[in-house]
């Protein structure tokens, strides 16, 4: 029934239940799970000095998290 799985995380405890849920499913049908982490990066484009900083530090977040899946 599913081949493939994209399941959203942004590393909170609250996206712990998707990601539990995403792996069930793909353990039932022998799925291949892809992990997501997005940022809406127009938050952060009103800042100059630092923004540099703050893309690598949500950068470094999201792959933690995707890894985390």
């Amino acid at each position: 029934m599913y081949s493939e799985i994209l399941v959203p995380t942004d590393g909170s405890p609250a996206s712990d239940a998707a990601i539990e849920h995403a792996l069930d499913l793909a353990a039932q049908y022998d799925a291949r799970v892809h992990a997501l982490y997005v940022v809406d990066g127009s938050a952060y484009s009103s800042l100059e000095a630092g923004a540099e900083l703050v893309v690598e530090a949500l950068e470094d977040e999201g792959a933690a998290a995707t890894d985390r899946v």
